[in-house]
């Protein structure tokens, strides 16, 4: 198949949004609360046992032309390491956050940096993972768990020990959501995590 420049940058485009236009509104979905979390869990639950998810519920997914052009096949992400997955998950998880700063408005490039760049660092994420914990299925805390003990050739730098190898497994779980096309469940988890930090406070 022949696969032109503007084609590659159009489906990168699509699915950047797919993976990222929930999370660009979650303060909204964020701030539905525990029961509305509670269900987004059970919906995980259950497509990730391969359950049939009610119309209307069905989780999204990677656009078919992305995967096309790009000659993508499917994976199994347990089948790969935890670092693998974090690898991913940190790519993943910047551009969500990136793509929340851009949508505060228009502003100066340093002062986007200052403000993803504190929700990105290891404390944060760590931080965010601990308190979301509770919510996460059985599968994910296995996920997470995996990342969190994993022993990485690369050390912490301006994170203590314990947050940096925590943020890991963070980032191994938004690996394991991404490639298993879970996009809802990932932008949900992301977007209760912001807002149990207080990034949406005031909004």
């Amino acid at each position: 198949m022949e696969t032109r420049v503007g084609d590659g940058r159009m489906a990168g485009a699509a699915a950047g949004a797919t993976v990222c236009e929930t999370v660009v509104g979650a303060a909204a979905g964020g701030k539905a609360g525990a029961g509305e979390s509670g269900a987004g869990k059970e919906t995980a639950d259950r497509a990730g046992a391969g359950e049939t998810v009610p119309a209307g519920q069905e989780p999204a997914a990677l656009p078919a032309h992305f995967k096309e052009i790009f000659h993508l096949h499917a994976v199994d992400a347990a089948a790969y390491s935890p670092l693998a997955l974090a690898y991913i998950g940190d790519a993943v998880y910047e551009v969500m956050i990136r793509t929340r700063v851009v949508n505060l408005g228009n502003m100066q490039v340093n002062k986007m940096h200052r403000h993803d760049a504190n929700l990105v660092k290891a404390e944060t994420q760590a931080r965010m993972i601990r308190l979301l914990e509770p919510e996460l299925t059985e599968e994910e805390d296995a996920v997470y768990r995996r990342g969190r003990n994993a022993k990485s050739a690369s050390g912490a730098k301006n994170a203590s020990v314990i947050d940096y190898r925590t943020a890991t497994g963070f980032e191994a779980l938004v690996g394991y959501l991404y490639l298993t096309e879970r996009l809802d469940r990932l932008a949900q988890l992301v977007g209760l995590g912001l807002e149990k930090i207080g990034e949406f406070d005031g909004e």
